[in-house]
């Protein structure tokens, strides 16, 4: 099985809302849940990897219904499940409920960051009140996040680890990259969340360097999947492929199916964040801004 040697733990519970009940007992028998049944029966699983959605929860809910997401299906996210974009806390539940995972985003590792020094300074996280209290006074969007989401979806950021590997589809997923010749083990977290080309001495930067992307210089021999650059959009590199096509701001959220390769994109329904307006969405040439 493609999906047995994923490398991830997700205990998660499933949880629902009364309106959210699909089909009363009284219809337990009908057809349409028969044939469900066959469909999910007869379903061959995928693994459905995406790449930055940033708060975008309606594309992503459309992005599903596109590659026809059916349970056994596994959606593997690459990161930045939040901020910039408008349903951050969204974005979390809908992965928690499918049992989805992802890799830690710089994003999601800001809003851990900032929300658990606002529980060592203050004290309070456990309390949904206090929580919403602090709300009224924070501008910061990463903390804003923080306080929006529950102690389950909180510890459930918490767990996502900085790379995934599976030795049966050949792959690596990652947010940002990989420095090439470091062995896994040893690649640093802040280079495998922040990453975007490698100097000429091998060091990594954040910043998008034209002519310099990490990808290049990376020869497997398992194939890396990754996001985090919209600036370059979808990447296609002998051994890596970046997948952040810039939902957010306006562009499109991408996914492949696994292990078909297959691609499949939906547009973004508007422009959440002006893209002009941050830096590290602009690729620099010998250390000038060219674009």
């Amino acid at each position: 099985n493609d999906l047995e040697d994923i490398n991830y733990v997700s205990d998660n519970e499933i949880y629902y809302d009364e309106d959210d009940v699909i089909m009363d007992s009284a219809s337990a028998n009908s057809v349409p849940l028969r044939a469900l049944h066959e469909i999910c029966c007869n379903h061959r699983a995928r693994v459905i990897c995406i790449g930055d959605v940033h708060g975008c929860a309606d594309e992503l809910c459309e992005l599903l219904r596109k590659v026809n997401y059916l349970p056994g299906d596994l959606v593997l996210l690459l990161g930045d499940l939040v901020a910039k974009g408008p349903k951050s806390k969204a974005v979390i539940r809908l992965a928690m409920d499918i049992g989805a995972v992802s890799v830690r985003g710089n994003h999601d590792h800001e809003v851990l960051r900032q929300g658990i020094a606002f529980s060592k300074k203050t004290g309070k996280f456990e309390s949904s009140a206090e929580r919403k209290a602090a709300l009224q006074n924070v501008h910061e969007e990463h903390l804003k996040i923080a306080l929006q989401l529950s102690v389950a979806e909180f510890e459930w950021l918490c767990q996502l680890p900085y790379f995934i590997s599976s030795l049966d589809l050949g792959k690596l997923f990652v947010h940002a990259g990989f420095q090439a010749g470091v062995k896994l083990a040893e690649q640093h977290p802040w280079a495998m969340m922040t990453m975007r080309s490698l100097l000429a001495d091998g060091r990594a930067t954040c910043r998008g360097l034209l002519k310099m992307p990490w990808a290049n210089n990376w020869t497997g021999p398992q194939t890396v999947y990754f996001g985090h650059d919209a600036a370059r959009g979808l990447q296609i590199h002998p051994h890596a492929m970046g997948l952040d096509t810039g939902c957010v701001y306006g562009g499109n959220l991408t996914a492949i199916l696994l292990p078909d390769e297959v691609l499949v994109s939906v547009p973004s329904s508007r422009v959440y964040r002006d893209y002009r307006k941050a830096d590290t969405n602009k690729l620099y040439s010998n250390g000038n801004e060219n674009g």
